[in-house]
């Protein structure tokens, strides 16, 4: 379950490095690493929040995917998706390293998919890219657990209650493109976990992921190719196609 998976994730943190939470909460980078964690920080967020959590809404994924193409590896491709969707993880509060990583996967000549989900572990993103990096990265659904964390390290009483409304170092063009309100992001807040979960398994199921992607394909209708519509497929020649 996705609780489970979130309270997991938090009590670890409150046993490994309990006095770098309110930072982390705050949205600072690299306050920890390898060695107060004990463990590669990316696989932390891997092993404690992605995979339970795609695991928990249904999403049928393989890690550590080959990208033949591009001759290195994705760190999961969904798959029960109407489109495959390319997957890049980061450490805590770099999610938009992987925005860029996705960018460039997405861009290569041999991409499957124009579809990646960005995450942290704490912030997700599901966007499309444009196939032109001079564009921005359309953002289709963002969800943050930020909240949720929040409420549950107070219930733990491992963090002060009075840090509610506090600005959070939140990337605003990310929060621009993605049409979410600095009030609800850039500050943090307590969300209840139930309701952070329900949000984002209805923004994160693979139904919703699919109905996006369904959507993109079919952006271009049939008569935009040619108004013309042989009556026999034996009739037509390459002049039909110019």
């Amino acid at each position: 379950m996705v609780q489970a998976a979130l309270k997991s994730f938090c009590d670890e943190l409150i046993h490994r490095i309990p006095e770098s939470i309110e930072p982390i909460l705050l949205g600072r980078r690299n306050v920890v690493g390898r060695q107060d964690l004990k463990q590669d920080p990316e696989q932390l967020v891997n092993q404690y929040l992605v995979w339970p959590i795609c695991d928990s809404i249904n999403l049928e994924y393989i890690s550590e995917w080959y990208y033949d193409g591009y001759d290195g590896s994705i760190d999961f491709y969904i798959q029960n998706t109407y489109q495959p969707v390319f997957g890049e993880c980061k450490r805590i509060n770099h999610y938009t390293r992987a925005i860029s990583d996705l960018r460039e996967y997405l861009n290569h000549r041999t991409a499957p998919t124009q579809f990646g989900i960005a995450t942290d572990g704490i912030n997700w993103l599901y966007l499309y890219e444009p196939g032109d990096m001079r564009k921005n990265v359309e953002i289709l659904e963002y969800h943050s657990f930020r909240g949720a964390i929040f409420d549950y390290f107070i219930s733990a009483d491992a963090i002060h209650p009075e840090l509610q409304g506090k600005r959070v170092l939140w990337n605003s063009s990310v929060g621009k493109v993605a049409k979410a309100p600095y009030d609800q992001y850039g500050k943090l807040h307590r969300v209840p976990i139930e309701e952070s979960i329900r949000r984002f398994t209805e923004k994160f199921s693979p139904d919703n992921l699919s109905a996006y992607s369904g959507r993109h394909e079919y952006d271009k209708p049939m008569p935009a190719f040619d108004d013309r519509s042989p009556q026999n497929n034996s009739d037509m020649s390459l002049n039909d196609f110019k």
